[in-house]
This record gives structure tokens, sequence and C-alpha cells, in this order.
């Protein structure tokens, strides 16, 4: 049977696995993971005979390795921290905060002048049409000192915002029981996120934001039930639209936000979502292939905690500088390249085999962990809600993000936490300044 099916077969087999000894948490982050890899796969599956590409057995086997540990992992978390059911009553009240039109308004314009400045920058380097996104995003390196500090800074503050109001909404909805019409104006920062995004040529951030609004809106519902219930049914009424919205965005901005977009063809857009979602899983394939010995840092841990070795300021060795961005050609007659290999390709190429297996365990037991012990059959307070807002923006940024790279290297980096910094800061004064009780 082909290896890339059968690697789709295997993750599917898995994720039902987790499913049923879950009871059912889609958001368990072996779930996450399991399905969005089965989904990958089984599109490159649909694309490899196009493309004229296989997986190769030595990839195959660290593959299903790796789903295998860190399905174990998380069942093992499940294990030892679920608590038991806990039905207890409580009083919602709504969420009010102080100056909430004057904040909104802060965010709409920090998302205007955002998109100036990068329309500025553009017009510095010849550009003064949307293709000034792709080049700036191509030279953020050389224009960065050009860009307004305070301006570029924002991003984080509206990234973070997005959260949090994120939270408001759906506490206000499905706890207080207001009319969503009513709250829906707490999802504007959801969509200036998305506005300053692609204003910075990205589009990662855009899936982050909406996974983590999935997330915090399931984990209000569950709650809003007493977690008696699972919600499967209206996740999907409000997930699969959302995820569809997306991909339509993903793939009509797509010639856009990258630069020399006048020379390349418009691809299908089920071919170019096959490309992302399946890509990483053929280019760990490549590199795989290649050995370690071509791509491996000469320095311990390098590919995943570079962001922590930069704040260190410990600079990259020779060959991985020599390697730059690990680009590589997918191969066969596919007109395409990558250099994200799943959550799987950094930690092996810094750790070997034995050493990736070990990093995954322990990673996705820490999320389990933390997801079993702290969140599931948890009810609203200060601390809680702060706990479910770092999950979310690690899961969102590590989990839902496993099909596609090992993004600890983003995570744990300046940006990665000083984020961190400004969405806890923020929260601190939004919900111990200015939250009126009502």
């Amino acid at each position: 049977m082909n290896n890339i099916l059968l690697l789709s077969i295997v993750s599917l087999l898995l994720s039902i696995l987790v499913y049923i000894k879950s009871s059912g948490e889609i958001m368990c982050s072996s779930f996450t993971t399991l399905s969005s890899l089965a989904l990958g796969s089984f599109l490159l599956y649909l694309q490899s005979v196009l493309w004229e590409i296989e997986l190769y057995n030595t990839a195959f086997f660290l593959l299903v390795y790796g789903l295998v540990t860190i399905t174990i992992a998380d069942l093992y978390a499940q294990k030892k921290y679920r608590k038991r059911d806990c039905d207890k009553d409580m009083e919602y009240k709504y969420i009010s905060i102080r100056f909430c039109g004057v904040l909104l308004f802060v965010y709409m314009l920090s998302t205007l002048f955002y998109s100036v400045e990068i329309y500025r920058l553009g017009k510095m380097i010849g550009y003064d049409d949307l293709s000034a996104i792709g080049e700036v995003k191509a030279n953020i390196e050389e224009l960065s000192t050009q860009m307004n500090p305070i301006v570029r800074q924002m991003y984080k503050v509206v990234t973070s915002a997005s959260y949090i109001h994120s939270f408001i909404f759906a506490s206000n909805v499905f706890l207080a029981k207001s009319k969503w019409m009513k709250e829906i104006k707490h999802l504007i920062p959801f969509l200036c996120t998305i506005i300053i995004t692609l204003a910075s040529g990205g589009r990662l951030n855009i899936y982050k934001v909406m996974i983590g609004l999935i997330f915090i809106v399931y984990m209000i519902l569950r709650e809003s039930s007493h977690w008696k219930k699972l919600y499967i049914g209206a996740m999907l009424k409000i997930g699969v639209p959302l995820l569809l919205g997306f991909v339509i965005l993903f793939s009509s901005v797509s010639l856009i936000v990258k630069n020399n977009a006048d020379i390349r063809e418009k691809k299908e857009a089920i071919e170019y979502i096959s490309y992302y979602a399946g890509s990483p899983i053929q280019v760990f394939n490549i590199k795989i292939e290649d050995g370690r010995k071509k791509w491996a840092s000469d320095i311990w841990g390098y590919g995943t905690f570079s962001g922590i070795y930069k704040l260190l300021g410990v600079e990259a060795d020779a060959k991985t500088k020599r390697n730059g961005s690990g680009m590589v050609d997918i191969g066969g007659v596919a007109n395409y390249a990558g250099n994200a290999f799943t959550i799987f390709g950094r930690s092996y190429l810094d750790f070997g085999g034995v050493g990736m297996c070990i990093f995954m365990f322990i990673s996705y037991f820490m999320f389990g962990r933390y997801y079993f012990k702290y969140l599931l059959n948890s009810y609203s307070s200060y601390k809680r809600n702060l706990r479910l807002m770092f999950y979310t923006y690690c899961y969102s940024s590590i989990i839902a993000l496993a099909f596609y790279d090992n993004c600890y290297w983003i995570l744990l980096s300046s940006t990665g936490l000083f984020t961190l910094l400004v969405l806890s800061t923020m929260y601190w004064i939004y919900f111990k300044k200015l939250l009126m009780l009502s």
C-alpha cells in the first residue's frame, strides 16, 4: 500500500482511539495533531500521483513512531490528571469592561496605522500597490529599522486583545446568556488581527487566532453545560465555516502576500491547500532521506530552540547558516518548495529518532497535563480564565500547527514570549482594573 495513504489511515485510527479513550475530547492535543496530520497526509496522497512523489519507509516509520508517542503521552496525562465531572453551582455575571468602546477604537486605529506603515515602506522600495505587502515581507530585515517601533509592537497588542475579547464574547453569550448580536463587537480585535496579519504578509497568525476563538468557544460551551455535553455538532457549525473562510482567504491572497507574485502560476485551490497541509510531510521525507549530517545543526537543539539561543546571543553555526531557511524542492514534477516539516522534523534533526520521541512525549504530556488538570471540568474564575488564555495561545502556536512545523522556535522567541507577557498584562488590566460586574 502507498505509504502516504497508509500514514493517513494510521493517523485516523489513532485519532479514533484517542476520541474513544478520552470520551470525545476533540480539543485534546493528541486528537488535534492526529486528525490534522490524517487530513494533511490524505491531501498529500491525492496530489502524490500528479506530483510523482512517494513517502520512503524510514520517514514513514519515524512519523508513525512519533504519532504513537504523542498518543501514549496524552492518554497517560489523561489517566493521571483528569478530574471527575464536577457539577458546581455557578452564578455567571455579565462581563462589562470600562472604556470598551475606546479600546476597540484604539485597536482599529492601530490596524489602520499598521497598514499605512506597510504601504509607506512599500513606497520606499518602489511599490505602491498590493504587491508592496509581499515585497516588504521579503525585505523586512532591511526595513525593520525603518518601521515605527510603536506601530510594530501594536501587532502584539491587537493579537492579545483578540484572545481576550474572544473570551468575553463567549462568556457573555454562552454563560451570561446575552444576545450574540450585542456581543459581536468583541470580535472586532479578531478581525483587526486578520487585517494586520495580511498587511504584514503572513497568514499563520490568522489561523492561530481562528483556532484560539474556536477553542475558547468550545471550552465555554462545555462549561455552560457543567461539562456534561460535548457540543461536537455545535462546534462543527462554528468551526467548519471559519475553516472554509480561512481556506478561501488563504488561497485567494496567495498571489498578494508572496513576493514575485506576478510570475507565479495560479494553482487550483485544492492543490494549493494540499501543498500547505501536506507538503511538510514530504519535506520531512526529503530531509530524512538526505540525513541528519546534512541538515542538523552542530549546536544541540538549535532548530527547536533557536528562539532561546538568539535571546541568549548565540549565533547559528556555519552549517545552519549555509543551509539558510532550509528550503527544498518537494520533488517529482511538483513546482513547489518548502521548509516546514511537521512538528517532528526539527526535533528529529536536533535529537535523533529516540530523542525526537522523548521530546514529543514530554511536550504532549505537558499539554495533556495542563488541559486535563487545569481546564477540563473547571469553572470560571480569574485564575482559571488566565490559565485558559495562556493555554489557548500556546495550543494555537504549537498543537494547532503540529501538521505544519515544530513552532517552539517561534513560541520560545522574543516575539512569542513578549506576546505572552503582553497577553498576561492586558488580561490583568482588563479583569482587575477595568472590569465592571453587573
